[in-house]
């Protein structure tokens, strides 16, 4: 499990309860913990990674860095985005959304994620009240909420039952994803400026377009969206360019460089939800697609059925329909064009005349014919994985680069040697019972026998058959001997 969040949420003081571990944590105002540090739960059931605030004053592309390398260590079966909770709940759904929708749509594994809430204590609101906006806002239906009271064993419990519903995953990350995940800008006040502008400009764009949109009529609709969302993929390219002409970047290999992408990364990660959002009602026009793929056991030809029955068949039959002849009002489609007015905060839509999908049929060549013209029956053929264009999200932005093309390789030669440098992951170790022992009972060699003066008590764990796990505390250590 690795733990991810902001300066001061109780990351390193989970770790402590739970590992038993101490000096961790602290109340400083500035990060305590400068790289991670993996520890073993006190009963052997985690490991459990503490890392640097993502938000640190200090080190910010060094502290990213260390928590990159611990997500990059071991296989991952939870990433647990910690928050602190606040007296306004907004508040927390707000530092929620900061680092879950880094993970949305398309980089890493969402089934990873897990929220924990800390310092429950302080606050009036309960768990529910948080729930119903995690359900609502996120699709999440649990979370963990800890406070000062929560004992060792009920922390355990909580976070073993986060780990154990996910299946682990290597997360590779490198430059290309380093930046969806974190946040690497400086204060510059003039380029946030400009980034939220380009981010306000790009969702008033959106919120226009629907509302034009809704008044075509049902035929109009599909053509225009598709043609919408590949326009404002153009877009997103578009405020990358000005917000780095407007800012002299420069990307050359230097000290300003991390803030430089950081500063382009952010903007672009905020038009990608935007842009998402526009893919998602482009996919409700798709039909659904049979992606169920069988191969002829004679000359090794893929179909797949798009009408008859399970029975029998010749290995090239085609069909009686053309494919693509759905409804006659999808057989002819419209284009459009694009401008956005600034000066009156407009969207202006053309629309072209129509133009047909398809060809006459006397235009239309006749296609090769496929397949062997063997007798072959469905329902006995031997199923194919479905190509992987077929799996892949309709809903993507996995074709939205982060920077502009000329910044790409340089940001990757000064990752990856940033990352070859950084020092190994330190496995920090609590002190176990053994240890307590060796340390202190030792064996006098004139005598054969053994010093206890040291030992007055010890803490053993037991388990039972149930796999329960219940602390005996201090047990007198003669009573043991004896």
């Amino acid at each position: 499990m690795v733990l991810l969040g902001d300066v001061g949420v109780g990351k390193s003081t989970i770790v402590e309860k739970l590992s038993g571990v101490t000096g961790r944590s602290s109340a400083a105002s500035e990060s305590v913990t400068t790289a991670p540090a993996i520890f073993e739960s006190y009963d052997g059931s985690m490991l459990i990674c503490d890392t640097p605030g993502t938000n640190s004053m200090r080190d910010q592309f060094k502290h990213n860095l260390h928590i990159a390398q611990a997500m990059n260590f071991l296989p991952v079966s939870c990433i647990m985005v910690v928050v602190k909770a606040d007296e306004r709940i907004d508040n927390v759904i707000n530092n929620m959304s900061g680092y879950l929708s880094r993970f949305v749509p398309d980089d890493l594994p969402v089934n990873l994620l897990s929220v924990c809430v800390t310092h429950m204590d302080k606050v009036a609101w309960g768990e529910d009240d948080l729930l119903q906006h995690l359900h609502s806002q996120f699709e999440m239906k649990s979370a963990m909420f800890i406070s000062p009271r929560t004992s060792q064993l009920e922390l355990r419990n909580k976070l073993y039952s986060e780990c154990s519903r996910k299946n682990p995953a290597n997360l590779n990350i490198n430059s290309d994803v380093f930046f969806t995940i974190f946040k690497l800008n400086d204060n510059n006040l003039k380029v946030l400026q400009e980034s939220r502008l380009e981010v306000e400009r790009f969702d008033r764009i959106k919120q226009e377009f629907y509302q034009q949109w809704h008044r075509y009529q049902e035929r109009d609709k599909m053509d225009m969206v598709f043609e919408f969302q590949a326009w404002m993929l153009s877009e997103i390219h578009l405020a990358q360019e000005r917000l780095s002409m407007n800012n002299n970047f420069e990307f050359i290999e230097g000290p300003f460089l991390p803030q430089e992408a950081g500063h382009l990364a952010s903007m672009t990660n905020q038009l990608r939800i935007i842009l998402c959002d526009i893919r998602i009602e482009a996919a409700k026009f798709y039909k659904l697609i049979d992606t169920n793929f069988r191969k002829c056991p004679h000359c090794g030809e893929v179909w797949t059925k798009v009408e008859g029955c399970k029975g029998s068949t010749t290995c090239g039959n085609r069909p009686t329909v053309p494919i693509d002849a759905r409804k006659e009002m999808h057989r002819k489609m419209s284009t459009y064009t694009f401008r956005w007015i600034s000066e009156s905060n407009r969207l202006q839509i053309n629309r072209n005349p129509y133009i047909s999908k398809r060809k006459t049929d006397a235009t239309t060549p006749i296609m090769p014919a496929h397949g062997c013209g063997k007798s072959i029956k469905w329902s006995a053929m031997a199923p194919v994985q479905a190509p992987k264009e077929f799996e892949e999200s309709l809903c993507s932005t996995k074709d939205v680069s982060l920077f502009p093309s000329r910044l790409r390789q340089t940001w990757r030669n000064v990752y990856s040697r940033a990352i070859e440098i950084l020092p190994k992951i330190n496995f920090g170790t609590a002190h176990r019972i053994e240890n307590h022992a060796s340390s202190y009972a030792h064996c006098d060699t004139s005598s054969d026998e053994f010093d206890v003066s040291g030992l007055s008590t010890l803490y053993f764990t037991m388990i039972n058959v149930d796999e329960k796990v219940e602390m005996v505390s201090h047990v007198p250590v003669l009573s043991i001997f004896q």
